[in-house]
């Protein structure tokens, strides 16, 4: 039976992490939790007992989650980082996904989220257990902590994210179920948090992208092939050929028809 993944709880509230605690209790995962009523309070006991994961609030006296956060990565860099605040800025969430968060939950907590998310951050502890086990049969431990926290934990940051958005929207644009909640499912990200990412990072609102992506397709599609209007709707996710249509006019100017009467290229 493989051993419990040590998980630190950090919260000035204390029936935050009491709640946190028996949600895990409650689901059975396998984490052995220890808790912290502040910054300097957790950074003590990693020094002592270094977790594998750390899930920990933003707003806390004597040192605040995002420095401790930086603290903890330089002690274990293998460490997997959740970032848990009702401050939904766009700044600190940023700044988690920087220092190598792999989410970023706003209280309160939904449940689901929540345990997608530590379904999520076990696996990762489990590979960045296997990858210490492998480099110490091979005697370089280091590297390969080192290495597990460079591919799993810190990522390419916000970039990568926006990138993996930007793929799926291309790769899916056909599906129907295609909209702002499937695709942070999907980055393991809260809908309202990753609308936040793109628009900061890209100045385009999420959904319109994913439209103005649909609607590209479409006009290609209409000026390439000879498929029926309702069927290009359907080719790029839109089942309904009048809703289909509505929007198409609102970004053209015409209806999908009058495109293609007038040969216009995309």
């Amino acid at each position: 039976m493989v051993p419990p993944y040590a998980i630190l709880l950090v919260d000035d509230q204390t029936i935050e992490t009491q709640t946190i605690r028996k949600l895990i209790e409650i689901h059975r995962l396998p984490l052995r939790v220890s808790t912290a009523a502040n910054g300097e309070e957790a950074l003590a006991h990693f020094r002592r007992d270094s977790c594998e994961i750390l899930f920990t609030d933003i707003k806390m006296p004597r040192m605040n989650g995002l420095d401790l956060a930086r603290h903890a990565k330089l002690l274990n860099p293998a460490v997997q980082l959740v970032i848990y605040s009702a401050f939904g800025e766009f700044e600190y969430a940023k700044e988690a996904i920087g220092l190598g968060a792999i989410h970023y939950l706003l209280k309160p907590l939904d449940i689901e989220e929540f345990l997608a998310v530590m379904d999520k951050a076990i696996g990762l502890a489990e590979r960045a257990r296997e990858a210490q086990a492998d480099s110490c049969a091979a005697g370089d431990a280091e590297s390969g902590t080192s290495a597990a926290s460079s591919d799993e934990a810190s990522g390419d940051g916000v970039r990568k994210v926006i990138r993996d958005v930007r793929r799926l929207v291309q790769e899916e644009y056909g599906n129907a179920d295609l909209n702002i909640d499937y695709l942070a499912a999907k980055v393991f990200l809260s809908a309202s948090y990753l609308g936040h990412l793109f628009k900061a990072d890209t100045g385009e609102n999420l959904g319109k992208h994913i439209i103005r992506i649909r609607m590209e397709q479409a006009s290609r599609l209409l000026a390439s092939t000879h498929l029926k209007v309702a069927d290009v709707g359907q080719s790029v996710g839109y089942g309904n050929p009048s809703y289909f249509s509505m929007l198409f006019k609102m970004h053209f100017g015409c209806s999908p028809a009058q495109y293609r009467e007038k040969g216009i290229q995309p």
